[in-house]
């Protein structure tokens, strides 16, 4: 059962990191909001835009769209964790 006592907000209001996604094989750039939204550009410069209104891709980039677990990445879930422990209160 989890707990649905929503986290303190972050002493900043964004922040970003690029990080080695080994899903795709590439670098991703993570943000994390104050409210500890967390997002990929990757993904959403990429894979969101799968549809009619996607601009072309190469082969490359259709691979990696395969291969990306898209918002609940384990990269991305991973990065805003670690944020999250490191602005937890001390006890």
């Amino acid at each position: 059962m989890q707990s649905t006592t929503k986290p303190e907000s972050a002493k900043w209001a964004i922040t970003a990191k690029k990080l080695w996604c080994e899903l795709i094989e590439d670098y991703v750039t993570l943000t994390v909001t104050k409210e500890w939204l967390a997002k990929c550009t990757w993904f959403l410069k990429y894979k969101a835009r799968t549809g009619q209104n996607a601009p072309r891709m190469n082969n490359t980039v259709r691979e990696k769209i395969n291969k990306c677990a898209g918002p609940d990445c384990p990269v991305v879930t991973k990065y805003r964790d670690r944020l999250m422990a490191e602005e937890a209160p001390k006890k």
